[in-house]
């Protein structure tokens, strides 16, 4: 079966909330629009789990914790277990994609076997966030990819076993090291980020300084800032500033409270101040904004 999601529901930390696939097969395929996620696009999230996913219209940008990634229609790209990753469709297009989220318990088979002890576990502990394969010179990996996905669609018996061989063929590729990769930064600067990201993530409704956010990841202010500058590009501030936001699209969408609780729940200061932050990051104020989602869905009703 083919999942159609529209939000990427996490844990404080980043960590993606549900499991993928079933508890005797866990692996999931997807497909859907990136302009459909809440928000415009995939937010920053991360899971334990290998992601193969392939970008069927236009562009998309791919955003890892050491660098970014330009996605045309066709590429195909192997996300690596634990890597802090987002995506948003670029130019307008609505990035239609598919993707399969597998855990890597999936391709390793027993955890001291040799598949394990000699390629996925190497893989995952490698330097690298992400193999990219462009549509141009990777053929034989979108086969690959196409016999796994269509195994999904119909789920005959012995599916896995066909989705398992797809997926396997894109990974020994990553494995020989003959594809583009993103390197990882120091482990424990992401140890740290993901620290503070679930800090972020649990106190965005309180008053935060930098030192409280550099104290959650037990590194200094100045080290605090390093970190999400070398490996998200941004600031602390920006970053809280981002959950705030990203939390009360949720409750405009999806609740009934006034702007002003909203603002108030979300650690704005006031309602005024929320308006203009918001507007300035999103491009259209609150009310604009819980507007245009409702319309959205009405519309989505009638058809």
């Amino acid at each position: 079966m083919i999942a159609r999601p529209n939000v990427i529901e996490s844990f404080a930390n980043g960590r993606e909330r549900h499991a993928h696939g079933t508890g005797e097969f866990p692996c999931g395929a997807f497909a859907g629009a990136l302009s459909d996620f809440l928000g415009g696009g995939v937010e920053r999230h991360w899971h334990p789990d290998f992601e193969f996913f392939v970008l069927g219209e236009g562009s998309a940008m791919l955003v890892l914790t050491d660098r970014e990634l330009r996605l045309g229609a066709g590429d195909l790209v192997l996300i690596n277990s634990n890597a802090i990753h987002s995506i948003a469709p670029l130019d307008g297009c609505a990035g239609r994609f598919r993707s399969i989220v597998c855990a890597t318990s999936v391709l390793a088979g027993d955890a001291g076997g040799v598949i394990s002890k000699r390629c996925i576990g190497p893989l995952c502990r490698s330097g690298d966030t992400a193999w990219l394969f462009p549509a141009a010179t990777n053929a034989i990996e979108m086969v690959s990819f196409e016999t796994s996905f269509s195994a999904f669609e119909d789920e005959s018996p012995g599916y896995e076993l066909r989705a398992r061989s797809g997926l396997s063929a894109i990974v020994s590729r990553a494995c020989l090291g003959d594809v583009v990769s993103a390197r990882r930064r120091s482990s424990s600067q992401e140890r740290a980020l993901r620290l503070m990201l679930e800090f972020i993530s649990s106190a965005y409704g309180r008053h935060l300084t930098a030192e409280d956010i550099a104290a959650a990841g037990g590194v200094s202010v100045r080290e605090c800032q390093r970190i999400f500058s070398a490996l998200l590009g941004q600031t602390p501030g920006e970053a809280l500033l981002e959950r705030r936001v990203s939390v009360a699209r949720g409750l405009l969408a999806y609740s009934d409270e006034s702007m002003a609780s909203i603002a108030l729940a979300c650690g704005f200061s006031d309602q005024a101040y929320f308006s203009r932050r918001f507007k300035r990051i999103c491009g259209c104020s609150p009310r604009e904004y819980r507007c245009g989602m409702r319309s959205g869905v009405e519309n989505a009703k009638s058809r």
